[in-house]
């Protein structure tokens, strides 16, 4: 997609250039794909993860890959020793603060983990 040019003022209106360069100054007048504020915004999130999945898969077909293997892993899963005493310190945090939510729920998930 090519770049236009902006616009510039006549000499007969001095008041005009100062018009334009406002209106392209101003975030409005950027195209999509170029501004990273307005692709950053939470309401665009599923169309960027949509452009994640397709990129991965344009590239695939660019390189002749017609099939793959997915691994799932968990970057939250730590080593067990770590685990197990991530349970143990939880498990005295809620027998210290039984009513305490969000401590039973960590280990609840800990205890999952």
């Amino acid at each position: 997609m090519h770049e236009t040019s902006p616009p510039r003022a006549d000499q007969g209106d001095p008041e005009k250039q100062r018009r334009i360069d406002a209106i392209v100054s101003s975030p409005s007048y950027r195209q999509a794909h170029t501004d990273v504020e307005f692709l950053a915004r939470e309401e665009l999130r599923p169309m960027r993860l949509e452009l994640e999945l397709l990129k991965a898969e344009i590239i695939q077909q660019d390189l002749g890959i017609n099939s793959t293997i997915v691994v799932f892993g968990g970057t939250r899963i730590p080593e067990q020793h770590l685990a197990e005493a991530r349970v143990e310190e939880l498990r005295a945090a809620v027998q210290a603060s039984p009513q305490d939510k969000d401590l039973q729920r960590d280990l609840r998930i800990a205890e999952n983990l």
